[in-house]
C-alpha cells in the first residue's frame, strides 16, 4: 500500500528452489511492475469472491535468466533492476511470469505461513484466461510472498519531509565506502524493533 509517490528502481525476490531440467540457456522468468489498476476476484471476508483491485498495467519489465536465480539456503535475494527507474504515484505490485521457462524448469518462491497475511490479499495470481484471483479466495491461503521494491533513496531522503512505509533514509557516506560508512535514518513513529541490512549489487546480504 503506497503512502507517498516514489520511484521504484529494482525488486529483490527470495526464491527457495529451482529445477533447470531443460538445459535451455534461454529459460528465463519476467520481473513485471504493475500499477493496482486491475479488476479481479478477491475474497469479501466471508470466502466469497467480490470485484476488487488486482495488477493491472504493466508499468516496467525485466527478465531473469533461470540460470542467474539464486536459491542459497541463507537469505539470498535474486535482483532485478528495472531498465529505468520508475515513478509511481499509486499502489503498486511486483511479480513474475513464468511463462518464459523451458519444459522442464520451474522455481519456487519463499513465502510467510499460512495465517500471515492477516486477510490483506496482497498476493495473487493470473490464470490462463488472463483474469486475475487473490490466492486467498483461489486456494484458500493467506500469506506474503518475498518480494520487495527497491525505491529510489531520494524520494525518501533524511532532509526531506516526505516519508516512506514510514520511513527515511539518507545515502550512505562516504560513498563508495571500504569498511566504513555512515547511513542516517528517521522513523515517521517511535518504534524498538528496527533491523538495517545491507544488500551488495548482485542481491546477497552482506
Amino acid at each position: 500500500i503506497l503512502l507517498d509517490p516514489t520511484i521504484v528502481e529494482e525488486a529483490l525476490m527470495w526464491f527457495g528452489a529451482k529445477e533447470e531440467g531443460s538445459g535451455d540457456p534461454s529459460s528465463k522468468i519476467t520481473i513485471n511492475l504493475r500499477a493496482m489498476d486491475g479488476t479481479g476476484n478477491v475474497d469479501d471476508g466471508s470466502g466469497n469472491a467480490t470485484s476488487g483491485p488486482v495488477p493491472g498495467t504493466i508499468l516496467s519489465s525485466v527478465d531473469v535468466p533461470l540460470s542467474s536465480v539464486d536459491t542459497a539456503l541463507n537469505l539470498t535475494f535474486t535482483a532485478a533492476q528495472f531498465p529505468s527507474p520508475q515513478f509511481v504515484n499509486s499502489d503498486f505490485a511486483i511479480g513474475f511470469n513464468v511463462s518464459g521457462l523451458a519444459a522442464g524448469d520451474t522455481v519456487g518462491l519463499v513465502s510467510s505461513d499460512d495465517g500471515d497475511g492477516a486477510g490483506a490479499q496482497l498476493t495473487f495470481e493470473q490464470w490462463s484466461d488472463g483474469s486475475w484471483y487473490s490466492l486467498l479466495l483461489a486456494w484458500p491461503i493467506d500469506f506474503d510472498f518475498a518480494i520487495w521494491a527497491v525505491i529510489d533513496n531520494s524520494s525518501a531522503s533524511i532532509d526531506g519531509d516526505t516519508y516512506f512505509q514510514g520511513m527515511k533514509m539518507s545515502q550512505n557516506m562516504p560513498n563508495p565506502a571500504n569498511g566504513v560508512t555512515t547511513i542516517q535514518y528517521e522513523l515517521e513513529r517511535y518504534n524498538e524493533d528496527v533491523e538495517l541490512e545491507v544488500i551488495d549489487v548482485t542481491g546477497k546480504r552482506v
